[in-house]
């Protein structure tokens, strides 16, 4: 039994495995006779069809027409092209309404070469290269903008700087000139500040110097010292004659100055008098504040140490406060109160009394500060008190 089988859209012969080799291979050549049948319509159809890139189309080709005012990669009818001209033609002014009277407009038959000549004689906007005499509206003074200046502007402004300034100063030349041609100027100025005083509070240094007022100004000016020492001069010599008018006419000439203890002088007030005071006398421990005319001592008020400065071996009457080695022999307690004599066996030492050595006493009150020996023989330090 054969099985027939088809495609199922242009229902080309298939095979089967329950046919025979000899059916199916009768089938297959049938199918492929169809197939070319089929390739070589579509080949035929193709031919006539225009390709998607770069089409070159025949006859009369047509597209939907797009509005005038479409701008975009959609095609274009003549339609559309017709009705995109007469809405152009329609916003220009009738005397312009096709390419001859724009010729006319334009006074040039041929446009393109009128106009490409008349942009030549202008200057491009970018980087304009004028030359001439080239001319353009003058600026108010105050304009701060990207408006081009003029000579006019230009002149307006240095007049406003330079406003009544002076012929000699009225140049960058003429100022570096009158600065000295200083080019540093501005540090020379400030170091120059620097060495002078300020007006508020100024500290001067060194001698300063200011003119001399005239005496008996009394204002706010400077005073130097030769008008201070006119004014004080002047001052003295003043109160010097109005003390004399004052002791002329004031002072009783019966009136007497005494002079008191240990003063010599004085006498009335018809002249000058004058009070001498006595020669001071040496204080001493002894001294008890004595004036008399021939001089005045104090009393001390305490008990001063003395030096004796002599040279005799057997003194015995020491000033206060001289301290002197003395031999004891025994213990004696610090200030205990003793009585030192010449040792006469020794003429270089002092023995304390009651020893078969024991000379002369010495004078006034003595008393130990301090000893040292062995116990046979002990030293003390004596000094007299009194």
């Amino acid at each position: 039994m054969t099985v027939d089988l088809e495609t199922g859209n242009r229902n080309y012969p298939l095979p089967n495995i329950e046919n025979t080799m000899a059916h199916d291979v009768a089938r297959l050549v049938s199918a492929l006779s169809a197939i070319d049948v089929d390739v070589a319509s579509i080949l035929t159809a193709l031919a006539l069809k225009a390709a998607v890139e770069s089409p070159a189309f025949s006859g009369n080709p047509t597209a939907p027409t797009q509005p005038a005012t479409v701008n975009n990669a959609t095609v274009a009818t003549t339609a559309h092209v017709k009705a995109a001209l007469s809405q152009f033609l329609s916003d220009a002014e009738g005397a312009i309404a096709t390419i001859t009277e724009l010729q006319a407009a334009l006074g040039d038959a041929d446009a393109v070469t009128g106009l490409t000549a008349l942009i030549n004689t202008r200057a491009p906007l970018d980087s304009a290269n004028l030359f001439g005499t080239p001319t353009a509206p003058t600026p108010a003074a105050d304009d701060n903008s990207q408006i081009i200046p003029t000579t006019g502007w230009v002149q307006a402004i240095k007049s406003t700087i330079l406003g009544g300034v002076v012929a000699d100063g009225n140049t960058l030349a003429k100022l570096f000139a009158a600065i000295g041609g200083d080019k540093n100027f501005a540090a020379s100025v400030a170091s120059d500040l620097t060495n002078k005083a300020s007006i508020n509070s100024p500290s001067f240094t060194g001698n300063p110097t200011a003119p001399t007022q005239t005496a008996g100004s009394n204002n706010a000016r400077l005073a130097n010292t030769s008008f201070v020492t006119t004014a004080i001069s002047n001052a003295l010599s003043s109160v010097s004659t109005a003390l004399s008018a004052l002791a002329a006419a004031t002072v009783p000439t019966g009136r007497k100055v005494s002079a008191g203890n240990g003063l010599t002088g004085g006498g009335d007030l018809s002249g000058d008098r004058s009070l001498s005071l006595g020669s001071a006398r040496a204080i001493t421990n002894s001294t008890t504040g004595t004036v008399d005319t021939s001089g005045h001592d104090h009393a001390l008020g305490f008990l001063a140490a003395e030096v004796y400065s002599g040279n005799d071996a057997n003194l015995t009457d020491y000033p206060l406060g001289e301290r002197i080695l003395v031999e004891c022999g025994v213990t004696i307690s610090r200030n205990a109160t003793i009585v030192p004599c010449i040792n006469k066996n020794n003429a270089g030492s002092y023995i304390i009394a009651g020893k078969s050595a024991s000379g002369s006493a010495l004078s006034g009150q003595w008393v130990t500060r301090g000893g040292c020996g062995d116990t046979s023989r002990q030293w003390y330090e004596a000094v007299r008190i009194g």
